[in-house]
């Protein structure tokens, strides 16, 4: 987001004050595009430009979701001395504007002269841009593959029924997106950190900067395989905050999820469907969490030693943290985020069981460290832990560290390693 104000001295049009010469505007805007490989800042000389050439308060982008039916303010540069007003256009329901719809899909501008003219007929529409101090406005369509909107300019002092600027500097989608291929196969890492993986490009964890469209993404990754109640939905992304009105606020967090996942080509990934949103059936969706689960199940079902080892190994790789650690306080991730952590140190345990009695300390002694590093307080690990010292010729450390160990050993630990500290001396 950006704000004209702020960002002023990033990019600067060669324009003097009254800025009325179209001309001038034009081709200094026209060589500065050509010369700057920079979208953002491509986006930032348009909209100066569009707020000189109409002596404009403020210049700006909406974009539209059509499914979703509102409008998102994502762009704005404004005049010196006039507040900024894209944090408060984040969610523009367009039931309030149904002829801005039309507008989109006839490719016609919308021009307001005289804010009064359309306070009888579109009562809604009035009131919204009353309230925002908008007296006039000047709006031109635009459409492409990804994305759809308008650009406009509020309170024109200046060729206020002239849409032909616009037009000419309408903003297209950045090349790196008008390339991309759409992918049918994803794969989602949710150990540790959050990963959204495409044909195309990954999307790291910090790459979601909306907390709630993060939180919404992760719940319809960890529970796709059923629908969810609207209700539910929102008690999850804001829990005990009561919503007037969840479908708008969840439609809102859609909105601004769908942008981030366009950047590897996924924008349609959630979808609306009978009056909540689930992930789109059209992508073949795999998971760390479903792959850790098979791996248990075929070790569960597995008696040969090299396959299971296979399988534990595979396992350690999947589990590369926590489950989503970034928001693991949500009521509804902490049981799942204590469940798989429980489960892993499981199959672990399990394993350093069939490590011992192959008689290889080594790893024993370092997959147990690793366990403690996610729950000292278990006292099996300890115990084998203690034993693969002792086996591997460690006998004075392994002491050491069961005397350090004590607290965390239950009693029948305990005696089992001083009978075979006894045993060893005889």
């Amino acid at each position: 987001m950006m704000n004209g104000d702020r960002k002023e001295g990033i990019c600067r049009l060669n324009v003097d004050g009254n800025g009325c010469d179209y001309l001038r505007i034009l081709s200094d805007l026209e060589t500065k595009l050509r010369n700057n490989t920079n979208p953002k800042e491509k986006i930032e000389l348009a909209l100066q430009g569009a707020l000189m050439f109409y002596g404009a308060d403020r210049a700006y982008v909406i974009e539209v979701d059509d499914e979703l039916g509102i409008g998102v303010n994502t762009y704005e540069c404004c005049a010196p001395g006039i507040a900024a007003e894209i944090d408060n256009l984040q969610f523009m329901p367009f039931e309030m504007f149904p002829r801005w719809l039309c507008s989109l899909k006839s490719d016609t501008p919308i021009i307001i002269t005289d804010l009064e003219q359309i306070k009888t007929e579109f009562l809604e529409e009035y009131r919204y841009l009353e309230k925002r101090s908008v007296n006039s406005l000047l709006a031109v369509p635009f459409q492409k593959r990804l994305n759809a909107g308008f650009l406009g300019v509020d309170n024109p002092k200046r060729n206020v029924e002239d849409p032909g600027f616009l037009r000419l500097v309408i903003l297209w989608r950045e090349r790196r997106y008008a390339s991309i291929k759409q992918p049918t196969i994803i794969q989602a890492n949710l150990f540790g950190k959050l990963e959204i993986i495409s044909a195309t490009d990954v999307l790291k964890d910090d790459s979601f900067t909306n907390e709630s469209g993060y939180v919404l993404l992760t719940f319809l990754l960890l529970n796709r395989k059923r629908e969810h109640p609207l209700r539910l939905l929102t008690d999850v992304i804001w829990e005990s905050t009561d919503m007037g009105n969840p479908y708008n606020s969840i439609k809102n967090v859609v909105y601004r999820l769908r942008k981030t996942l366009a950047c590897i080509g996924l924008r349609d990934l959630i979808q609306a469907s009978h009056g909540t949103f689930t992930l789109n059936p059209n992508y073949t969706i795999f998971t760390d969490v479903e792959r850790f689960d098979d791996a248990c199940k075929r070790i569960d079902n597995s008696s040969d030693p090299a396959i299971l080892q296979a399988l534990y190994e595979s396992i350690i790789g999947l589990y590369r943290g926590s489950l989503l650690p970034r928001y693991d306080f949500y009521h509804w991730l902490m049981p799942k985020t204590l469940y798989y952590q429980n489960k892993f140190l499981h199959y672990m345990k399990r394993y350093l069981s069939m490590l011992y009695r192959e008689k290889n300390y080594l790893r024993v002694q370092e997959l147990s460290m690793d366990l403690l590093s996610i729950d000292m307080y278990e006292s099996e690990v300890h115990y084998y832990l203690i034993k693969a010292m002792l086996m591997s010729g460690s006998k004075t450390l392994s002491q050491i560290y069961f005397r350090q160990a004590e607290p965390y050993l239950t009693d029948e630990h305990m005696q089992e390693v001083k009978t075979l500290f006894t045993s060893c001396r005889t």
